[in-house]
C-alpha cells in the first residue's frame, strides 16, 4: 500500500522531493540488476499481503486442493478464488520467491529454495482419503529482488487447507 496523505478529504499518493540545483524533483527507487540500473515502481504497492489463507473442501470421494499461485505477469491468485497483484512493475524475472515450510508438508510446489518468478510458481496442500479428513500447511512466502544484494521486499504467512468431508 502506497504511503498517503489526505489532502480536503481526498487520499493522495506522499511524494519525497529533493533539490537539485535549485529545480525540486521526484525521489524514485532504483535497484541493480545485473548492472543496470532499474526503477523500483510503486513498491510499497507491490507487497503481497501479510496473511493469505487457502481453504478447499471436497465431499468424499472427491479430492479437495488448496493452491496458490505467484504467477509470472505480477499477479497472484488462489483455488478458492482470492487473487491479487505481488508487482506492479517491471519484469517476474527480476524477482525470487521462496515457501518456508511452517508446519504440515506441501503436496504440490517446492519448499526451502529460491525459485525465479520469470516462471509462475504453485505451491499446494491436498487431501485424497474418503472420510472427514484435513490437510493443512503453512508456510512463510518471501519475495526478493532476484540480484544482490537480493533484498527481501514481502513476508507472507500461507495457509493452506484441504478438508474432505461425508
Amino acid at each position: 500500500m502506497p504511503l498517503g496523505h489526505n489532502v480536503s478529504g481526498t487520499w493522495k499518493d506522499c511524494a519525497i522531493w529533493h533539490n537539485v540545483s535549485g529545480t525540486w524533483k521526484k525521489c524514485a527507487l532504483w535497484h541493480n540488476v545485473s548492472g543496470t540500473w532499474k526503477q523500483i515502481t510503486t513498491l510499497l504497492a507491490s507487497l503481497l499481503p501479510a496473511t493469505i489463507t487457502v481453504w478447499d473442501s471436497a465431499i468424499s470421494t472427491a479430492d479437495a486442493n488448496a493452491t496458490l499461485t505467484l504467477g509470472s505477469g505480477g499477479g497472484w491468485s488462489s483455488s478458492d478464488g482470492g487473487s491479487g497483484t505481488w508487482m506492479s512493475g517491471g519484469s517476474g524475472s527480476d524477482y525470487d520467491a521462496m515457501m518456508t515450510t511452517v508446519s504440515g508438508t506441501l503436496t504440490t510446489g517446492t519448499a526451502g529454495t529460491w525459485q525465479n518468478l520469470g516462471t509462475s510458481r504453485t505451491w499446494g496442500r491436498n487431501e485424497t482419503r474418503n472420510g472427514n479428513y484435513t490437510s493443512t500447511y503453512v508456510g512463510t512466502l518471501q519475495v526478493r529482488m532476484a540480484a544482490s544484494p537480493y533484498t527481501v521486499l514481502s513476508t507472507t504467512t500461507v495457509t493452506l487447507e484441504a478438508v474432505v468431508e461425508i
